[in-house]
């Protein structure tokens, strides 16, 4: 799980993100299985992402290594800081 606060005038550019790379890129690390994102209407942090994995072992990975080592320019831009 993964939560998140992204300021009001990145929240655009953070889900355009998230839908367009970054689940993407996390659902081709073998292991991951699965991946779904929630938003709190009421309290924060306002994002949860959530995703299932084979085991904890896929994070400690070769290729989860190199996708989470090695962001993009969009998610260096856009991502959770």
């Amino acid at each position: 799980m993964v939560w998140a606060d992204v300021p009001a005038d990145k929240e655009a550019e953070f889900n355009r993100w998230y839908n367009e790379e970054h689940l993407a890129e996390r659902l081709a690390i073998p292991g991951f299985l699965n991946g779904a994102r929630y938003e709190a209407v009421k309290g924060g942090p306002k994002h949860l992402a959530v995703y299932e994995l084979e085991s904890a072992a896929v994070l400690d990975s070769a290729p989860y290594k190199k996708v989470s080592d090695n962001p993009t320019p969009w998610t260096k831009r856009s991502g959770p800081q």
